[in-house]
């Protein structure tokens, strides 16, 4: 006998279409059946301490990372609970159709955990007579490569491809899709078989409304076919360049398409004239990106003033405080003319800032403001300034400060201005008193250390805000996902009593670690960069810096990480990933006097065989050089962290003298070289470098000096700790 597990618990039997007729006997018996089940399922299941394990039908990852996900091995505890949770923990997997758990009898029965995986699709080939190119119809086929192939979705795939195909100008378009099994286990193709049909072909244009010839200015013509993603870019097109003649808010559209005929409505708007005058320390063309009526596309007094608001800004960040600006309107229904007069005024340099009221030290004052003596007067920074005072004050304790107006007085014969800045300062507010409101004495002494405020220090909301994010950050470490901290002040004769109170949930700690999404990288690559261990408290902040370092390994375009309630206090952690493309190509060309032509051509792959061990090929040629790199990198030598690079190099050098392009002698050169790194810190880094060269110099000639060393055959062994 055997026990048999599932995760949807009973299995059902099929059900024909034929309707049974129900009988007396028929309900007895459903009757029968089911006091059968709910008595088996009351019948508490004792754990069993598993034997062999046997792993049936998976092939798309290892063993050893499903036994993970199960938390199996052999000589664990095995029940019915237990079983159940570890298959829908399996399940967040996403590659699993089906999963069962079969457990013989006796003291170490043997389990069996059988898997049928879901199919993914490995290929799509695009098959007919389709005049559209491959790249374009897998983009917009809605099944893709790599993803688990969803069946249901094939007639929705057909009708979208259907949808695109018209739109972009093929209504009578024939689309078929066949499934055919892979070799491969668990995968299978796709063979999409596409006849267009003849397109729908553009006859005569006609556009209506428009000033001046915008056939001129559009890409699409007669003949072309009618493709509205095509006729989408060109509106956007002919928006842009009426924008760029100086038009206001023009419209292109609607559009229709009939027999042939494309109608196309053009309406370009208002000529939108914008001039400047008087002005003499910026320039027009930088004041008129200040303008924002093509920006907003609307003209009215709102964005006139906006416009004279920020040519302002301009002057004003110049120093230029007395600048005035004036528009004049001038409208008609084509045409809109605006002349912006500027009257600039001198520039003002700030000769002396003064406070009054104040006990504390002018320079610290000063210290903290925009505005510094000697420099050019902004008053757009008067305002910024206050604030900044206000909140030094209240950073210590003085919480009733009144920053009053900032004084301003011009100079108009030394061009300077004298700022008075007024203050009423109260009286300064000090913590006269510190509580946590905790139920652990222990807890309680760990979160006063790490409070960072203490009776005496100056009263500020800032502080206090900052001491609740540290206690809500130090129960988070500890692995509390749901606290709350309340904070409760009274302030009595500028005295300040505080009190902290602490609600916070069961504690979490780490669980299980589910990784989903790498078809290509290997389960290891992924686990050897978690900080994380099943048992730890649960911390988000670990999870953001794994996050961090999934992404630093190039491999992933995107990386979610999500928390999942597990067994009992535990959260189970799922990571899914999105592999990009691992390999590039790259190439150049260009010239130089002395080399004449020359081109480098680069191939490069950074996840060979699944492992993040990335291998580079390069070929760098031209008139006078010929060099070839082959690079390996493999990130975890022997097993551990020790980033191993090695190179070999060969290059065929010919050095010509630049007056007359003879030649004055050849190298050859092979070279072997291999770096071995280790991470001390986050800032610190050892390397040990050693390279072997095989250099060889020849056709030297007679005026040529070379020493000894340099001539002939060399072996050369470097060694380098850096």
């Amino acid at each position: 006998m055997k026990r048999s597990y599932k995760a949807s618990g009973c299995k059902r039997s099929a059900i024909s279409n034929q309707r049974p007729d129900i009988g007396k006997k028929s309900i007895i018996s459903l009757s029968l059946i089911f006091i059968f089940c709910f008595i088996l399922f009351s019948i508490p299941c004792e754990a069993l301490t598993a034997g062999r394990i046997e792993i049936r039908g998976l092939q798309t990852i290892g063993e050893q990372e499903l036994l993970d996900v199960f938390d199996l091995r052999e000589g664990s505890l095995i029940d019915r609970d237990k079983v159940r949770s570890d298959i829908k923990r399996a399940f967040l997997k996403g590659i699993f159709e089906d999963i069962s758990v079969e457990v013989s009898d006796g003291d170490n029965p043997s389990v069996i955990i059988n898997v049928r995986e879901k199919d993914f699709l490995d290929r799509v080939h695009v098959t007919g007579d389709h005049s559209i190119s491959e790249k374009v119809i897998k983009q917009n086929f809605l099944l893709k490569e790599g993803q688990v192939m969803r069946y249901d979705l094939i007639e929705t795939a057909v009708r979208e491809m259907k949808e695109t195909l018209a739109y972009i100008g093929f209504p009578d378009s024939r689309v078929e899709v066949k499934v055919v099994g892979s070799k491969k286990p668990y995968r299978v193709d796709i063979y999409l078989n596409i006849d267009t049909g003849p397109p729908l072909i553009i006859k005569r244009i006609v556009i209506t409304g428009a000033a001046g010839d915008a056939k001129s200015i559009m890409k699409l013509s007669v003949g072309d076919v009618y493709n509205q993603q095509a006729l989408m870019e060109e509106i956007r097109r002919l928006k842009e360049n009426y924008k760029e003649q100086g038009y206001f808010s023009p419209t292109i559209g609607p559009y229709s398409y009939k027999e042939g005929e494309l109608e196309l409505i053009v309406n370009p708007g208002r000529l939108l004239n914008v001039r400047t005058e008087g002005n003499n320390i910026i320039s027009t063309r930088k004041l008129l990106k200040e303008v924002p009526f093509f920006e907003i596309e609307t003209f009215n007094d709102e964005a006139v003033e906006e416009a004279i608001s920020r040519m302002l800004f301009l002057y004003h960040r110049e120093g230029y405080p007395t600048a005035q600006i004036a528009p004049v309107i001038n409208l008609d229904e084509k045409n809109i003319d605006i002349s912006f007069f500027i009257f600039e005024g001198e520039r003002v340099k700030i000769k002396s800032i003064n406070f009054n009221g104040v006990a504390l030290p002018h320079k610290r004052l000063k210290d903290v403001m925009f505005l510094k003596e000697g420099d050019i007067f902004d008053p757009d920074f008067t305002a910024k300034d206050r604030e900044s005072l206000k909140e030094f004050y209240g950073a210590l304790g003085y919480l009733d400060v009144d920053i009053r107006e900032i004084e301003t007085k011009i100079d108009k014969e030394s061009n300077t201005a004298e700022l008075v800045v007024n203050i009423d300062e109260g009286k300064k507010t000090e913590i006269a008193s510190v509580e946590i409101n905790v139920s652990d004495p222990e807890m309680k002494s760990r979160l006063m250390s790490v409070l960072g405020i203490k009776p005496g220090d100056p009263y500020n909301e800032i502080d206090i805000s900052d001491a609740r994010f540290r206690i809500l950050e130090f129960y988070s470490s500890y692995g509390y996902t749901s606290i709350d901290v309340t904070v409760t002040r009274s302030v009595e004769n500028y005295k300040a009593s505080v009190i902290f109170s602490v609600t916070a949930d069961k504690k979490r700690l780490f669980g299980k670690t589910i990784i989903t999404g790498n078809r290509d990288t290997k389960y290891e690559v992924i686990r050897r960069e978690l900080l994380h261990k099943e048992g730890q408290p649960y911390n988000l902040r670990t999870l953001s810096e794994e996050r961090q370092r999934l992404y630093k390994l190039g491999l992933f375009t995107d990386v979610e990480i999500e928390a999942v309630d597990g067994e009992g206090d535990k959260k189970d952690i799922l990571i899914k990933v999105k592999e990009g493309n691992a390999g590039s190509v790259e190439f150049g060309f260009g010239y130089a006097e002395y080399e004449s032509f020359r081109s480098y051509i680069e191939l490069s792959y950074r996840n060979l065989w699944g492992k993040n061990r990335q291998g580079l090929l390069r070929a760098e040629i031209s008139s006078l050089e010929r060099r070839f790199i082959l690079q390996y990198y493999e990130p975890w030598f022997l097993g551990k962290p020790l980033p191993l690079r090695v190179f070999f190099l060969h290059e065929n050098k010919k050095v010509i003298n630049i007056a007359d392009k003879n030649t004055r002698y050849r190298l050859d050169r092979y070279s072997l070289a291999a770096a071995l790194e280790r991470k001390i810190s986050d800032k610190v880094k050892t390397e040990l470098y050693y390279e072997f060269s095989l250099v060889r110099t020849s056709d030297v000639q007679p005026d040529v000096i070379l020493s000894k060393e340099d001539t002939g055959t060399l072996a050369i062994s470097s060694i380098r700790p850096a």
